[in-house]
């Protein structure tokens, strides 16, 4: 089995600190590439949204009555007293 040397002498001969510069810069190189992609997304946002418009649906309008907006309100009126209740507010 063959034994391990540790030592400065071993990375100079091998050209430890070229390979580890040229880690940190390829790391340095993604980070920054990142670093304006994330900037400019907002502006590509907006680009694609007017390649592609965002299309509303919306509810169907006009079927409820005035009789079933007053039976709505009344449930979230009735809703939001129970849980001020449960939280101990006063009423």
């Amino acid at each position: 089995m063959s034994s391990f040397n540790f030592g400065i002498q071993n990375i100079l001969d091998a050209q430890g600190f070229a390979v580890a510069i040229t880690g940190m810069l390829i790391v340095f190189a993604a980070l920054t590439i990142i670093s304006i992609f994330i900037s400019l997304l907002p502006k590509l946002v907006v680009l694609l949204a007017n390649v592609f418009p965002e299309k509303h649906h919306h509810a169907v309008q006009g079927k409820m009555s005035k009789k079933d907006d007053d039976k709505l309100l009344a449930a979230i009126g009735f809703g939001l007293l129970k849980i001020r209740a449960k939280n101990g507010d006063k009423v």
